[in-house]
């Protein structure tokens, strides 16, 4: 079980980094405001599956608070990390698009584990 969730967290990671890479070769930051919506996504995905893990490796049952928790303080610390590194480049305002951001990696760590609890893990 948890070797799949784990595979999960490589798959999201995989295509996060293939939209990063795609926007970064591409310039497409400043110029599509769409483009790290699929990055943020799969970034939640990853978090989702990431803390997941975690928690089974505790041999626990993961449960959607914790790994949204999860989630939420995995997108915040990029987020810090952007403000702080001048990365500030954006289509949208700055306080525009940490807010989408962070909203957008919470619904791809919902995805995740709602993936994750009805095909790989658990029982509702």
């Amino acid at each position: 079980m948890a070797v799949r969730v784990f595979l999960l967290g490589i798959v999201a990671f995989a295509l996060m980094s293939a939209f990063e890479y795609y926007g970064l070769v591409k310039d497409l930051f400043l110029t599509n405001w769409w483009i790290d919506l699929p990055i943020h996504f799969f970034g939640g995905v990853w978090a989702a599956a990431i803390a997941a893990w975690f928690i089974l490796m505790s041999r626990q049952r993961p449960d959607m608070v914790r790994c949204i928790v999860f989630v939420a303080l995995c997108g915040i610390a990029i987020e810090v990390l952007e403000f702080f590194s001048g990365m500030r480049g954006s289509y949208f305002p700055y306080p525009i698009d940490t807010v989408k951001d962070v909203i957008v990696d919470l619904i791809g760590g919902y995805a995740g584990f709602a993936l994750m609890r009805h095909f790989l893990l658990w029982q509702k």
